[in-house]
């Protein structure tokens, strides 16, 4: 095992994709044509499933890197801050134009 992190990841979401494969399965999954309410959580965790293999597989084949990648900075983690208070910024903007002209247009109609 090189990389543990990557498997430690892989392995929980190999269970978080279990879990909820049994919980799709407890709903009705129906077929291709007709698909009940358990066919889409079973094929996400079909698909996670077959990801979570993939990262536990090449966790144990990689090598450990040391890299400075943008991600270590924490640049992203800035940029989505700052990109979820511009949207709930918006969002209020948003919602109180729409309350407004509302209120007006119930005020000032005939």
């Amino acid at each position: 095992m090189k990389k543990k992190a990557d498997v430690i990841g892989g392995g929980v979401l190999c269970a978080l994709s279990i879990a909820t494969g049994i919980g799709a399965l407890f709903l009705k999954i129906g077929t291709l044509t007709e698909p009940q309410p358990g066919f889409f959580p079973f094929a996400g965790s079909l698909i996670l499933l077959l990801f979570s293999g993939i990262i536990i597989f090449k966790g144990f084949l990689g090598e450990e890197k040391v890299r400075d990648t943008i991600a270590d900075r924490g640049r992203p983690a800035a940029l989505v801050a700052v990109l979820v208070v511009f949207h709930f910024f918006v969002m209020d903007l948003y919602v109180f134009y729409a309350k407004l002209e509302r209120l007006v247009h119930k005020k000032f109609s005939i």
